[in-house]
């Protein structure tokens, strides 16, 4: 009689846990933030956190299975979903009028930029293409600026008449994630100059080559802010598992420390419309690896 082999066979597979909230602190007391959101696997303010005039946080969230955005009063209540379900909602701003939203979204698998009312109505697409991020906007509510594909699917940045016209190229190297400065005369982005070297670079409006290149590595969606005056710019600063904010003064010099945190990482930020408050997507997002034994 024959005997029948067993075999065993042995799988791996990573296993992430997310457990990214949202955080609210006054700047005068930065280093005690409140957290707001609460959950389990939760990815709140990963690629999105804004704030309303009101005083409101805006943010992204996948805790319900589809990335939607939700808004929420800065202690917490009053939260609520925002956006309708669909592919990808991504990189919100609040316009400069105060009353609208603009952001990324995917419906029918073409990735565009939106706007709609704070209370979710009147949605509009304000670009055609397939590949459109990280919208900002002038103060005069005049121009968009954004991330798009070229002709080559390159990412660079471009500048978009809000009344109609053409977009206008900003920049011809690999630029990433732009924000504009709050005088207006300022793009600072992620800027691939190098093939293998990701830094941050400041453009001007009109758009060209860099004034400056931070050679502080990155990735392409690194987050960016400026301080209010327009003179330096912010970023995140992780080690051993530990973020922190870091302030770049322009158009040179070391940086400064702006946060004290003994724990957790920061994913996201967002300064409020008057700087006095800070937003933070702040938590773990780790990653095991899981062996799987079968025997067949």
């Amino acid at each position: 009689a024959s005997r029948a082999k067993t075999v065993e066979y042995v799988f791996a597979t990573v296993q992430r846990t997310k457990a990214m909230y949202i955080w609210a602190a006054a700047v005068n007391d930065i280093n005690r933030p409140l957290q707001i959101t609460h959950g389990v696997q939760r990815d709140d303010g990963w690629r999105g956190l804004t704030w309303t005039a009101d005083g409101r946080i805006v943010y992204r969230s996948s805790a319900t299975g589809e990335a939607i955005l939700y808004i929420v009063n800065a202690d917490g209540k009053e939260n609520r979903p925002l956006s309708k379900s669909t592919e990808q909602n991504l990189d919100p701003i609040v316009l400069p009028d105060g009353r609208s939203l603009a952001w990324t979204a995917g419906p029918g698998g073409q990735r565009n930029i939106w706007r709609m009312n704070l209370d979710g109505s009147n949605e509009q697409r304000l670009t055609n293409g397939d590949g459109e991020w990280f919208p900002q906007f002038t103060r005069d509510g005049k121009w968009m600026i954004y991330q798009a594909l070229d002709k080559a699917k390159e990412r660079l940045l471009w500048k978009k008449p809000l009344d109609g016209g053409a977009a206008e190229q900003l920049t011809h190297e690999p630029s990433y994630a732009p924000v504009l400065s709050p005088d207006d005369k300022w793009i600072a982005c992620n800027y691939r100059s190098e093939p293998h070297a990701i830094g941050i670079a400041v453009i001007p409006i009109t758009g060209g080559k860099p004034e400056k290149i931070f050679p502080v590595h990155g990735v392409n969606d690194r987050i960016i802010r400026w301080t209010q005056d327009s003179k330096a710019l912010v970023y995140v600063v992780t080690k051993n598992g530990v973020s922190n904010l870091v302030s770049q003064p322009l158009p040179d010099g070391p940086t400064k420390p702006l946060t004290d945190f003994k724990e957790l990482e920061i994913f996201n930020f967002a300064w409020s419309l008057d700087y006095k408050y800070l937003a933070l997507s702040r938590g773990v997002n780790t990653g095991d690896v899981v062996l799987i034994n079968a025997l067949k």
